[in-house]
């Protein structure tokens, strides 16, 4: 692989091989703004860091899944413009160019047909593994993103990592809102622990809800799990003393196909996504949650796959990860969703990776990219599966 370096002076290297911005050449900043690009990229090649961690939590060294993988960026969004659908296909014409083996794509639009799907567009004629993320959305009806079969589409796990915390209240005086901003302006909550539901963007959740008690006086927040949330709670950079906390809970609805492939499972597996400690631009290592995060997993896990099998296809490589998934957890029983129900298979897919497993899966199934298209022009006719899609 052969990456092109716009950072000028000695930013890219021989783990940094390649950087470019794609979408709006010279007007902004190639740097990542956000840092999800920066998390996501270290989670899947990462080089081995000591005494990393979150504010004490999850200490140690970290790694990425593929440590000596070598790294090509490609900007396609910006924090106020958002992501460009000319600029995803750029930059997958880009990594073909430049000899790429595995294409990470943490971002998703709404599902639409497949000829109109600029991430769908694949590059796995040219031999590249194409790993995304899920979404996340949901559990609802066309919730899920990025659906074509010739993608790896994964959705995301927790992990056994535990980040616990304990409230001490004096009076109990508390004040129940939903924080968001300039929603306390007119309430008295000066010098209280303000109780805020959980709820909107994840800016929202973790930065503005928290700023909005703090310059309405309050001394502390806690944030309350909304319905989506189950029983799984985040660890997050807040602006003054906060507590992520289980205090009331809903039913979930059942999870259901999407309406762009109805005959098409998706998510293909599940992986690490809730926790996730990684590289961050400014603070040097962040925890976040999402599919996002699950992505870059499977994307370094199938960099080690084409090394040690460098013979394998897109395809055999995908058919080794999904028919050696996992069904159960850690403790032998089966996954669960997050108030700890069975999940089904709309919920992950053929289950969880297995790696070990997956390097020896003993049979794979190869398909040649041709077939793919005779097999999602089948279901549109015909809106059925046969045998011969269901083992894609």
């Amino acid at each position: 692989m052969e990456g092109k370096c716009e950072f000028k002076g000695t930013a890219c290297d021989n783990k940094l091989i390649g950087a470019r911005n794609v979408i709006f050449a010279g007007e902004h900043p190639l740097l990542d703004q956000v840092g999800h690009g920066t998390h996501t990229a270290s989670t899947a090649a990462g080089s081995p860091v000591q005494g990393a961690n979150f504010h004490g939590q999850a200490n140690g060294t970290a790694y990425g899944i593929a440590p000596l993988a070598h790294l090509a960026i490609y900007k396609v969004c910006e924090k106020v413009e958002g992501c460009s659908e000319a600029g995803i296909l750029t930059a997958k014409d880009s990594a073909v160019e430049d000899g790429v083996d595995v294409l990470s794509i943490s971002l998703a639009g709404d599902p639409v047909p497949f000829f109109n799907d600029p991430i769908a567009i694949a590059a796995i004629k040219k031999g590249i593994f194409v790993s995304c993320s899920a979404g996340n959305s949901g559990p609802d009806q066309s919730s899920l993103f990025n659906e074509a079969p010739w993608i790896l589409t994964v959705g995301a796990s927790t992990l056994d990592r535990e980040i616990r915390a304990t409230v001490l209240l004096g009076n109990n005086s508390k004040f129940d809102a939903r924080c968001e901003p300039r929603s306390l302006r007119n309430a008295d909550v000066k010098g209280k622990i303000v109780l805020c539901d959980r709820g909107g963007a994840i800016e929202t959740e973790t930065i503005d809800k928290g700023q909005e008690v703090k310059d309405s006086r309050g001394v502390a927040m806690i944030l309350m799990n909304d319905e989506s949330g189950g029983y799984v709670t985040r660890a997050d950079a807040y602006v003054l003393p906060a507590s992520h906390m289980l205090l009331s809970l809903l039913p979930f609805p059942q999870e259901v196909p999407s309406t762009v492939s109805p005959g098409i499972l998706k998510p293909d597996v599940i992986g690490p996504g809730e926790r996730i400690l990684a590289a961050w631009p400014v603070s040097k290592f962040e925890m976040m949650s999402g599919t996002s995060m699950s992505c870059p997993h499977l994307s370094g896990f199938v960099a080690l796959l084409r090394s040690a099998h460098p013979d394998w296809s897109p395809a055999a490589i995908k058919s080794a990860i999904v028919t050696t998934a996992r069904l159960s957890n850690l403790a032998g029983k089966p996954i669960s969703d997050r108030k700890f129900v069975p999940v089904n298979v709309f919920g992950i897919g053929a289950a969880h990776v297995n790696p070990s497993e997956a390097n020896n899966p003993g049979l794979v199934y190869d398909i040649q990219p041709d077939v793919f298209l005779t097999c999602v022009v089948w279901v549109i006719l015909t809106n059925r599966l046969d045998l011969l899609c269901s083992i894609l």
